[in-house]
């Protein structure tokens, strides 16, 4: 319940269980990983990045504002505390002083690239839709490679990449590796109007929950997004009270290539949850805008049952080949320096989020939508038997506007 800002202290349940049998079950297990008290937008690794966080802001209003056709991508160096801007040509006079400003908040190295991120984004998108099984070949992702010199194809089988590198040609160069297929993210508790992003929600008398993002606009209707796999065309409500979220099939269906829907219906706020699972009152942060987020930026996922975690962004333009659902796409993976799970079931569809210029508001990055099984590991938040992973997928958020036609709602 809401006293000012939307709870998600009280108990939920997992849509396969009896509600009574839940709440005693939640009762009587403690989380595995003890939460911390620190709000994750307030991690040491985000704090320390702002300058860069601040550069990165620069360099993405520069080009949204000529809609620069070089861009190639750009990456954190923390240790030399730079921002490393890659540029297919020569680079434009409006950014060569960006470069040279005494006033900047950090240093910018410029590298030069053959490709630029178009380039590598549709390559990458075109491989990883290859029906390659008459050859016993499993694409699980396309990614851009490190420093976004080709593109990376991850192979299901070590066994099949020797044939995948005869079959598959392209005119950017091609680096082969192993990665299982992702899973996608099914299963904070208690939300009320108007909705927030990272609230646990479910489809009603059906169970299946799922996480809320970002809230959105399209075509003058307010709505908020969550994971397409986790039920169109469905009715949904909070997982606590059956308090009803709105509809999934009364605006659009979802987005099979960025795996979203839109809920309508109801009433939605630019504000996403942050801090544990189960943190009493809620914790705000208001949404500012949008924006890419660059390799190596530390950014938060906020999942209903996992809470907000900050986490490394490790790869980007990513396509992955998610299991049940099929080519999703483009994203970025993220990593957990410590190997815990950031996210896992329940989890789909919330909100990963970069720090703003204000304190307290933040800027929509992406959507949760499943991870690599590979890395399943302990659950960070509640446990209760779910499956988390430590390597995690998810969508550009700008793309899933696009997909819809919508615009995010900002505070």
């Amino acid at each position: 319940m809401k006293a000012g800002f939307a709870s998600r202290a009280a108990i939920g349940t997992f849509a396969v269980l009896a509600s009574a049998i839940a709440i005693a079950l939640f009762l009587q297990v403690s989380p595995t990983l003890a939460q911390t008290p620190v709000d994750a937008f307030d991690d040491h690794r985000i704090v320390q990045e702002r300058p860069l966080t601040q550069v990165q802001r620069r360099i993405w209003a520069l080009i949204r504002a000529d809609n620069y056709e070089n861009f190639t991508g750009m990456a954190f160096d923390h240790e030399n505390q730079e921002v490393i801007l890659y540029w297919k040509g020569i680079l434009p006079p409006a950014f060569e002083s960006l470069v040279r400003d005494p006033q900047l908040e950090a240093r910018v190295r410029v590298v030069t690239r053959d490709y630029s991120e178009d380039e590598l984004r549709q390559e990458g998108a075109r491989i990883a839709r290859l029906d390659l099984s008459q050859y016993g070949i499993t694409i699980s992702y396309t990614a851009s490679s490190s420093g976004f010199q080709g593109i990376k194809v991850a192979i299901t089988s070590a066994d099949a990449i020797p044939a995948a590198r005869q079959i598959i040609s392209s005119y950017i160069p091609l680096e082969f590796s192993e990665a299982a297929q992702s899973i996608p993210y099914r299963t904070r508790w208690d939300d009320d109007s108007p909705f927030w992003a990272g609230a646990a929600i479910e489809r009603t008398g059906v169970g299946n929950g799922c996480t809320t993002g970002f809230a959105v606009t399209v075509s003058s209707t307010e709505g908020i997004v969550t994971a397409g796999h986790c039920g169109a065309s469905s009715a949904w409500e909070t997982v606590t009270g059956a308090t009803d979220v709105g509809d999934s099939g009364s605006l659009d269906g979802a987005s099979p290539t960025t795996d979203s829907m839109v809920i309508t219906g109801g009433d939605y706020a630019p504000v996403m949850h942050s801090g544990a699972y189960n943190v009493s009152p809620a914790v705000p942060r208001f949404i500012d805008g949008v924006h890419e987020p660059a390799v190596n930026d530390y950014v938060v996922v906020s999942g209903a049952f996992s809470g907000a975690w900050a986490v490394r962004v490790n790869e980007v333009n990513v396509n992955v080949n998610s299991i049940g659902v099929g080519i999703v796409g483009p994203g970025f993976w993220t990593v957990d320096d410590n190997g815990y799970g950031s996210a896992g079931e329940g989890d789909s569809g919330g909100p990963v989020a970069d720090p703003a210029a204000t304190p307290n508001h933040e800027d929509a990055a992406g959507m949760i939508q499943g991870g690599d099984p590979t890395y399943n590991t302990t659950c960070k938040g509640y446990d209760g038997g779910r499956d988390c992973s430590s390597v995690v997928f998810h969508v550009h958020f700008q793309d899933i506007l696009d997909a819809h036609s919508a615009t995010i709602q900002t505070y």
